[in-house]
């Protein structure tokens, strides 16, 4: 069911700041300033969001992205009530809510997080 709601909801979501994703790429997420990306991805009309609420938005339409990604390259969205979201294929998968706040918190090194995504990538 996950893949099948949450992705054209996230898709859909993020669909008028797809000039503002354009050229990111999963690999370097890590590499990516949540400050500036919290500026191209402010909503439409006023906004009254602190810098840490703009940040933590931008954080979360990050994630969307990601799965929206996992699910192009054939991962599926395991969404449990209670449990996080999950994209899996076979043996890999990993949960991608988590990862741009590991990366913000530095428990995830730009370059772990890079190599990862090419293990995911690659995995048949």
């Amino acid at each position: 069911m996950g893949t099948e709601v949450w992705i054209p909801f996230w898709r859909d979501q993020l669909q008028p700041y797809q000039n503002a994703l354009v050229r990111l790429t999963p690999d370097a997420l890590g590499d990516a300033d949540l400050g500036s990306c919290a500026e191209r991805l402010r909503p439409q009309g006023p906004n009254f969001m602190s810098p840490e609420a703009s940040r933590r938005r931008a954080r979360e339409m990050l994630s969307m992205w990601l799965c929206g990604k996992l699910a192009d390259r054939s991962f599926s969205c395991v969404c449990s009530p209670g449990s996080p979201v999950q994209f899996l294929r076979g043996d890999h998968g990993g949960e991608p809510f988590d990862v741009l706040l590991k990366l913000e918190k530095g428990e995830l090194s730009s370059r772990a997080w890079a190599d990862r995504w090419r293990e995911l990538s690659e995995a048949g």
